[in-house]
């Protein structure tokens, strides 16, 4: 995005206080979401996990125990994979363009490819799409609305978000691996 498209959007909502305050919630607000629906997919397969080892067979115990690790490494490896990638690319945030005032405060001007909150959102909905395809919808607009607030606050352009959500998604594909 440029700073001067960027300049329109940050001048609508210091134009806007209350929508400005809004945005900046909704930023803190949806990736904590997303950190409770991961939390109870790693209650519900946990407690798989614990009656399976309780009340059925050393299969049924194995393929429980094997899913709930799959549902917890694969998240956990793909934050860190990203985490090193963007420390690797080291790319400039939006910001650090002259003239370019985000709406939110973020110390430092690079590691801003991929999006760690998209990467997070996109491994997130992905798990739960695959885990709990009958509710998923709801993964999977919280992960869009995790990008489009990042670009809104002006933290992350487009390309970081995109970049990080479909790495994510990706990833979170690996726990249909056997």
């Amino acid at each position: 995005m440029t700073t001067q498209r960027y300049q329109k959007i940050y001048a609508w909502f210091m134009a806007h206080p209350a929508a400005k305050t809004l945005l900046l919630a909704a930023d803190t607000a949806v990736p904590l979401l997303l950190a409770v629906l991961y939390g109870i997919l790693l209650g519900r397969y946990g407690l798989q996990w614990y009656r399976a080892a309780n009340f059925a067979g050393a299969a049924a115990t194995a393929a429980a125990r094997g899913m709930f690790w799959r549902i917890v490494l694969i998240p956990a490896a793909t934050l860190a994979g990203g985490t090193l990638l963007r420390n690797t690319l080291n790319c400039p945030r939006p910001y650090a363009q002259p003239g370019f005032l985000p709406l939110k405060t973020k110390e430092g001007d690079g590691c801003s490819l991929p999006s760690r909150h998209a990467l997070s959102a996109g491994v997130i909905a992905s798990v739960w799409v695959l885990t709990m395809p009958g509710t998923s919808f709801l993964a999977l607009v919280m992960m869009a609305c995790v990008c489009v607030l990042r670009v809104l606050v002006g933290v992350h352009s487009i390309r970081d978000v995109v970049l990080g959500a479909l790495l994510g998604f990706g990833c979170g594909l690996l726990i249909l691996l056997p």
